[in-house]
C-alpha cells in the first residue's frame, strides 16, 4: 500500500467503528422499541373500539419512547404528563403526535448502589424495574403548584430501605420547569433484607424483598395535607413479622401528612398493599387494596378505622385453602370492605368519575385492574356504604394508572411484563362526540 494511502487507514478505522456503533444501537433500538435519541419524533396513534354498556369509545394507544416499569401520570398545563419509575419524563403533545422529553427527575435513592450489592440475589432487571418511583400527584396548595413523587430509597450506612416521598414546586408550569426535588418524608422502621422468620414461606422463596408491595399512591385531602399508602412489603405475619398492625411502623397503613412542616399520623391501618387512593371530599375517601390469593378490595377509608390485614381477608395464601392468621385476633375499629374479589383481579389505582362528557358514568368509581385486563365501572349506593352495580370493559391491557383529563376522557397507563415492552398511554373518547 502507498504511503498516500496509508495516512487514511486511521480515518477509515475511525468511520468503520462509529458505523459499527450507530448500527448495533439502531438494532438493539428498534428491538426494545426504544429510541433515546428520537423522542421528540412523530409517533403513531393506534385507534381501535372498545363497548360498553351505556358508550362506544374510540381506544387510542400511544407507545411510551421507552421501556421500563411504574412511575405514574397526571395533568400538567392540560397535557398527559408522564414520570417513568427511573425518573424520565415526557409529555403526550397529542394534537402533534409528540412525546416531548422535559428534564430528568434524579431523585436521591441510591438505587445503583443497592443494585449492585443485591442483584446476586434478586437479579439486576428485577431490581432496575421494580426499584423507583412508584406514584406521581400534582396539586394546587394555597396558590403554589407541586408535585409530589413516592419511591423506595436505600439508606447505603444502615443497609436498609424504605418507601419515601419527594416534592417539588413548579416553577414554570408552561415549559414545564421543576425545582429539584427534596426528601420530606421516610417510612420508619427501615427494612432490611435479611428475614427474621427463616421458617417462613418468603425466606424459602427468597421473597424477604417486596417492591410490588410498596403501594406508595398519593392523594391531596386539604391545603396542608396529602394522604401517601404505604404497603407491607410481605411484613404480614405469615412471610415476616406483623408490622401492619403494629402502631410504631408506618407499614400497612395511610398516611395523613402536612407539607408545610412534614410533620404526619397515622390515618388508618390494616392495609395490605393499598394501590388505588381517591378523595372525592374529606368524608368519601376511598382505596383499592391487593388481597393475597384473592380478596382484592375496595375500602371506604375513615380516619382511625381498622381494615383487617392480616387477620381478617376475604382471600387465602397462595398453594393453600386458607390464610393462616383469618380470624386469629379481634380487632377494634375493623371495617369490612365494601366490594371485595376472589379470584383476585390484581386491582390497581381508581377513580371517582364526575364529569358531563360520559353523564351516565357520573358519580360512578372507575376501577383499573393488571391481571385481569379489565376496566370495572362500579355504582355505589347514595351513602357510599354498598355496591349497586359492576361492569366489566374489556381492554385487553395490564393497567397501572388511570385518570380523567380536562375534557372528561379517560386516560389509562398500561403497565409491561415485557422487558422488551413499550409501556403505552391509552385514551377512551367518547366515540358520539369526538
Amino acid at each position: 500500500m502507498s504511503k498516500k494511502w496509508k495516512k487514511y487507514i486511521p480515518l477509515l478505522l475511525l468511520i468503520v467503528l462509529f458505523s459499527s456503533i450507530s448500527y448495533s444501537i439502531g438494532v438493539y433500538s428498534f428491538y426494545y422499541k426504544i429510541f433515546p435519541f428520537n423522542t421528540s419524533s412523530k409517533i403513531e396513534a393506534k385507534e381501535s373500539k372498545i363497548s360498553s354498556a351505556f358508550y362506544d369509545f374510540n381506544m387510542k394507544s400511544f407507545n411510551l419512547p421507552f421501556t421500563g416499569k411504574y412511575g405514574g401520570i397526571d395533568l400538567l398545563n392540560e397535557q398527559i404528563l408522564f414520570i417513568s419509575g427511573d425518573g424520565d419524563s415526557f409529555y403526550l403533545d397529542e394534537k402533534n403526535l409528540k412525546f416531548k422529553k422535559i428534564d430528568k427527575f434524579n431523585l436521591d435513592i441510591n438505587k445503583k448502589k443497592f443494585i449492585k450489592k443485591y442483584e446476586k440475589s434478586f437479579g439486576k432487571l428485577k431490581l432496575k424495574r421494580r426499584f423507583g418511583i412508584k406514584d406521581i400527584h400534582i396539586n394546587d396548595f394555597d396558590n403554589k403548584k407541586l408535585l409530589f413523587l413516592s419511591s423506595l430509597y436505600y439508606n447505603i450506612k444502615k443497609d436498609c430501605y424504605n418507601l419515601s416521598l419527594f416534592s417539588s414546586k413548579i416553577t414554570d408550569e408552561k415549559n414545564y420547569k421543576f425545582s429539584s426535588p427534596i426528601k420530606i418524608f421516610e417510612t420508619k422502621k427501615c427494612l432490611k433484607i435479611t428475614n427474621n422468620l427463616p421458617s417462613s414461606t418468603a425466606y424459602k422463596l427468597g421473597k424477604n424483598f417486596a417492591p410490588t408491595s410498596a403501594s406508595g399512591r398519593i392523594e391531596k385531602i386539604d391545603n396542608q395535607h396529602i394522604l401517601l399508602t404505604v404497603g407491607d412489603f410481605l411484613y404480614d405475619g405469615v412471610n415476616s413479622e406483623d408490622l401492619v398492625q403494629d402502631l410504631k411502623s408506618d407499614y400497612g397503613k395511610i398516611l395523613k401528612i402536612n407539607i408545610l412542616d412534614f410533620s404526619y399520623e397515622i390515618f388508618s391501618i390494616g392495609h395490605r398493599n393499598p394501590q388505588g387512593l381517591v378523595v372525592i371530599d374529606k368524608d368519601n375517601i376511598f382505596s383499592s387494596e391487593h388481597g393475597p390469593y384473592g380478596g382484592d378490595e375496595i375500602n371506604k377509608i375513615e380516619k382511625d378505622r381498622n381494615y383487617g390485614w392480616p387477620y381478617y381477608t376475604y382471600g387465602t395464601d397462595y398453594g393453600a385453602k386458607n390464610w393462616p392468621l383469618s380470624n386469629k385476633l379481634k380487632l377494634k375499629n375493623y371495617k369490612e370492605p365494601i366490594v371485595s374479589w376472589t379470584p383476585s383481579i390484581a386491582v390497581s389505582n381508581l377513580i371517582f368519575y364526575n364529569s358531563e362528557y360520559l353523564p351516565k358514568w357520573k358519580n360512578n368509581f372507575i376501577v383499573s385492574t393488571l391481571r385481569d385486563k379489565n376496566l370495572h365501572r362500579i355504582t355505589l349506593s347514595k351513602d357510599y356504604s354498598r355496591m349497586i352495580n359492576i361492569e366489566k370493559i374489556k381492554l385487553n391491557y395490564r393497567m397501572r394508572d388511570i385518570i380523567v383529563d380536562n375534557r372528561g376522557r379517560i386516560v389509562i397507563l398500561t403497565d409491561t411484563k415485557s422487558n422488551k415492552a413499550s409501556p403505552k398511554i391509552i385514551i377512551l373518547e367518547n366515540k358520539k362526540i369526538n
